[in-house]
């Protein structure tokens, strides 16, 4: 996504506002075996701030992504809030400023795909539930236990937690 700042009066107090859906870059999620469920809708805040421009924005999308027990697919909400300076490229060596926390402002454009991806990626849980009650599957046999059981019996113990199944 990118913004047009050439001509824009930005003044103390007061913001100007963007909205913006764009459509998921499955090659983003790619590599995590992942792929976008809906387009990322995009809302952005521009103010002067201690005579900085400041960005404030909320990202919201869905993820389909497979779940780390079952490895059933779900679909997964993502809702993030972001907050970052923007300077332009050409000042960028007289600032002593994390990248991480910049949109670079080049010949008056501000392009914030790479901050709204990153955000994306930081959200994607590790190990995916597609529920806090997951059952997961049976290490024996491999059935599914969230939608049907199975009597296999599991009575593989580590040898040093023996004495502790006599307490129950």
């Amino acid at each position: 996504m990118e913004i047009n700042l050439k001509g824009m009066k930005l003044s103390a107090g007061q913001g100007q506002l963007f909205h913006s859906e764009i459509p998921g870059n499955n090659e983003i999620l790619k590599p995590l075996g992942k792929e976008f469920g809906k387009p990322i809708f995009i809302d952005i805040r521009l103010e002067i701030e201690d005579q900085r421009i400041k960005a404030f924005g909320t990202i919201s999308t869905e993820v389909v992504l497979n779940c780390s027990r079952c490895l059933e697919p779900f679909v997964y909400d993502i809702n993030a809030n972001f907050a970052v300076g923007m300077i332009d490229i050409s000042l960028q060596e007289e600032q002593d400023l994390w990248q991480d926390e910049l949109v670079f402002i080049k010949d008056g454009i501000a392009d914030f795909s790479a901050l709204i991806y990153d955000i994306i990626l930081t959200q994607v849980p590790m190990a995916p539930l597609c529920s806090i009650n997951c059952k997961g599957l049976c290490p024996i046999c491999g059935i599914d236990l969230n939608s049907s059981s199975c009597q296999c019996q599991q009575d593989n113990i580590d040898p040093r937690w023996e004495k502790l199944r006599h307490l129950t």
